[in-house]
């Protein structure tokens, strides 16, 4: 075990509950350093880098893209949000899940010095800024808000809605499997279906032609077919997504850029000037598929990916092997 040869392998430091602290400091402080990579840098072994240098390794403080604005603390983060020319925004954590915390920001008012939100609810902007608690979040992000392409908008209403798409890698060509309209409903602000208790909408496609198959939603508190969209009571029936062929062709494109993985989760927004990216998951939430398809994700494409990706790699490990493996899993997965 990683933690065993970092404490007491034959390079290990001498007094192990001094490395031990520093080991625990690291991967759960700033730097989130997993156990592997301390010793894939070799910081267990008396080597070339003292303890302050060993501290200054992979330090998420100070992160910037070029071009980016860096809001570093609470009075900076206002004085941002007190500018009108910066709206609409759209706010998100920089790590979470199921759209928890993610809004739309669409105006300030001066007068009040508040902001209004895309679902017409305003708060104070110091209040607000306040209560989004970056430390845990890893950061919040503000980023551009789209706009949904008109045939979304008159379906769904102003609100941009995505397409969850699996591509897989099978024999070295990328491959569109499965798809699913995630359709915002309600004062959502977000599109996430949170296992329909969201009161959004998710819809099966075609992938072939992007034509929606069946649409569901939570329904008497249980999930089943919905044939209208509840805001604006527009048809389901036959509806054919825009831009397909465009969408399904980005990511297949965009699948080349990352050759390490062979299954992606792609989350596409149909917008005003075509489909954008907007993220793309290793881990997802398979039921999406399942309810709106209405079968097993499950397939012969699925697990002909996981025989070329992993052909022996399980099967060779010994019971324990895999026990630890997925012990690590899910501590690494929580922290």
């Amino acid at each position: 075990m990683n933690i065993f040869r970092i404490l007491l392998g034959k390079r290990a430091r001498k007094i192990p509950f001094s490395t031990l602290l520093e080991v625990l400091k690291m991967r759960f402080g700033s730097q989130r350093l997993l156990f592997q990579e301390y010793i894939d840098y070799c910081l267990h072994e008396l080597d070339d880098l003292n303890a302050e240098e060993r501290s200054r390794l992979y330090d998420l403080n100070g992160r910037n893209l070029p071009g980016t604005i860096m809001l570093n603390n609470i009075d900076e983060a206002t004085d941002y949000l007190r500018t009108s020319r910066h709206y609409p925004l759209f706010a998100k954590p920089s790590h979470g899940a199921y759209g928890w915390g993610a809004l739309g920001l669409q105006n300030y008012l001066p007068e009040s010095d508040s902001i209004v939100f895309l679902n017409g609810q305003q708060r104070k902007v110091t209040e607000w800024v306040e209560s989004l608690n970056p430390e845990f979040a890893r950061g919040i992000l503000f980023q551009e808000l789209l706009r949904p392409h008109p045939e979304i908008a008159r379906i769904c209403g102003p609100r941009v809605s995505s397409i969850r798409v699996t591509s897989a890698r099978l024999d070295g060509k990328n491959t569109i499997v499965s798809a699913v309209w995630r359709i915002p409903a309600g004062s959502n602000m977000v599109d996430n279906f949170q296992h329909g208790a969201s009161g959004n909408l998710l819809g099966g496609v075609n992938v072939a032609d992007g034509r929606i198959t069946r649409v569901v939603g939570r329904v008497n508190n249980r999930i089943g077919t919905v044939t209208t969209h509840p805001d604006t009571g527009m048809q389901f029936d036959q509806y054919i997504l825009p831009d397909w062929s465009q969408l399904t062709e980005i990511c297949k494109r965009a699948a080349n850029y990352l050759m390490g993985m062979n299954l992606h989760h792609w989350d596409i927004a149909l917008t005003e000037r075509g489909p954008v990216i907007v993220e793309n998951n290793e881990i997802a939430d398979l039921d999406l598929h399942q309810h709106a398809n209405r079968k097993g994700f499950w397939s012969e494409e699925i697990e002909t990916v996981r025989r070329q990706s992993y052909p022996r790699y399980w099967e060779q490990l010994g019971w324990s092997q895999k026990k630890l493996a997925n012990l690590m899993r899910k501590i690494d997965t929580f922290f």
